[in-house]
């Protein structure tokens, strides 16, 4: 659809504040804060690192390298969204209306089942490829019951990919508003987010020398910057998306938070995490 569509796209009518800003400054941050899935695939793809070629050098390329083209391609295809008709025209509508503006008829039919499809397909390879893999070395670790963590004969952990439909199956069930859905997820991805800073932050403060080691080359006062910047950002995005939420969706991550809290100062309270810090993950 960019390629298609650029040439009819009116950038100046797209780059217009009243344009950029049509619902105020913290729609469009909302706004942002909802984009962040769009990279999700390079923020989720360290959850590979056991089974990538050369992860300490190549995880790290692959995220700097995929966010950049993939803003690439979501800054195109949102100058043809907004550039080819009026706003109040293509306000919360898919882009199918656009596409059928921009693209022959033949075209319009395959880009709408191709992305369709495709969207989808990729999408749920790489969840069920990643999802799986913190639960794991949690199971690992006596955090969750080792028998969460079973695998067949071909490596499969079926109990937690088991887990995950059935908790799939909710907002189905339940009819979510596909708006909700969207929101709450996205926060609650951004919240946890805040845990990877935070360790980040940690890791700085007690293992400098460690960081410093690794392919990108960053040292701890560099790297208690970014944990800080991050979560800054993170608290932003995911309080403009909260704010939406009702009260009792509120309350209802409240109380999964305290019930997290309770579980690891009780259930898991004595358990012994080995010091895997030192593993030259570089060669692996």
């Amino acid at each position: 659809m960019g390629t298609q569509g650029i040439p009819k796209t009116d950038i100046a009518y797209v780059m217009d504040s009243s344009h950029l800003f049509a619902n105020g400054g913290l729609a469009f941050v909302s706004t942002l804060a909802l984009l962040s899935s769009a990279t999700s695939g390079a923020q989720v793809i360290a959850e590979l690192g056991g089974e990538a070629k050369d992860a300490g050098r190549n995880i790290p390329r692959v995220m700097v390298f995929s966010t950049f083209g993939v803003g690439i391609f979501y800054v195109l295809i949102a100058l043809v969204a907004a550039g080819v008709l009026a706003m109040d025209q293509v306000a919360n509508q898919p882009l199918t209306l656009v596409a059928r503006e921009t693209m022959p008829g033949v075209a319009f039919y395959l880009f709408v089942i191709g992305a369709a499809l495709g969207a989808t397909a990729t999408t749920l390879n790489a969840t069920l490829s990643w999802v799986t893999k913190p639960l794991l070395v949690a199971c690992d670790d006596g955090l969750l019951p080792k028998s969460l963590g079973n695998v067949n004969k071909h490596g499969v952990p079926w109990k937690l990919l088991t887990v995950f439909y059935f908790v799939g199956l909710i907002p189905l069930v339940l009819r979510f508003d596909i708006a909700f859905i969207t929101k709450f997820t996205t926060a609650n991805s951004l919240l946890s987010k805040i845990f990877v800073c935070i360790a980040l932050f940690a890791l700085a403060l007690k293992s400098g020398d460690i960081l410093e080691k690794s392919s990108m080359n960053i040292n701890a006062a560099k790297a208690k910057v970014l944990a800080v910047v991050g979560i800054v950002v993170l608290c932003v995005l995911s309080s403009t998306l909260l704010m939406n939420l009702s009260v009792k969706v509120i309350g209802f991550l409240g109380i999964l938070g305290v019930i997290v809290l309770v579980y690891v100062n009780t259930v898991v309270k004595d358990v012994k995490i080995e010091n895997d810090l030192l593993v030259d993950y570089t060669s692996k």
